[in-house]
């Protein structure tokens, strides 16, 4: 089953690279474009850390997790749910799809350049096993 989720998880991030446009760039302004490192580097990894206490996970654990935390994906599908509610307006749709899809990116590239790097100074891997991330 966890393959089929990342299978779909993978098609959304296609799907979405394929929807982007110049136009659809600048939708969320500055303010949009801003508000993906204060998630990134603030928001996200303050919540992980305030739910982890006494999970007995050690702190290397709680910062890898802090740092990759819970999937952004997840937003595209909130996002549907309340344009598909018709409950914003046509601006507000675009201006809610397209700050999200801007923080999904930056989250995407950050999360990917840095995967190895975080990955290999918060999980310990045996000298010599050959395990790869």
């Amino acid at each position: 089953m966890e393959q089929v989720e990342k299978f779909l998880e993978l098609a959304v991030i296609v799907l979405l690279g394929s929807m982007l446009t110049l136009a659809g760039l600048e939708a969320p302004g500055l303010a949009g474009w801003l508000l993906a490192p204060v998630l990134l580097f603030g928001i996200r990894p303050l919540a992980v850390m305030l739910a982890l206490p006494g999970s007995g996970l050690s702190a290397r654990s709680q910062a890898y997790l802090a740092w990759f935390g819970v999937k952004g994906v997840a937003s595209i599908n909130y996002a549907a749910i309340a344009i598909g509610a018709g409950v914003l307006s046509a601006g507000e749709e675009s201006l809610v799809f397209w700050t999200i899809a801007a923080c999904v990116i930056v989250s995407v590239v950050v999360h990917g350049v840095s995967a190895e790097a975080v990955t290999r100074r918060t999980i310990a891997v045996p000298q010599g096993s050959g395990a790869r991330y």
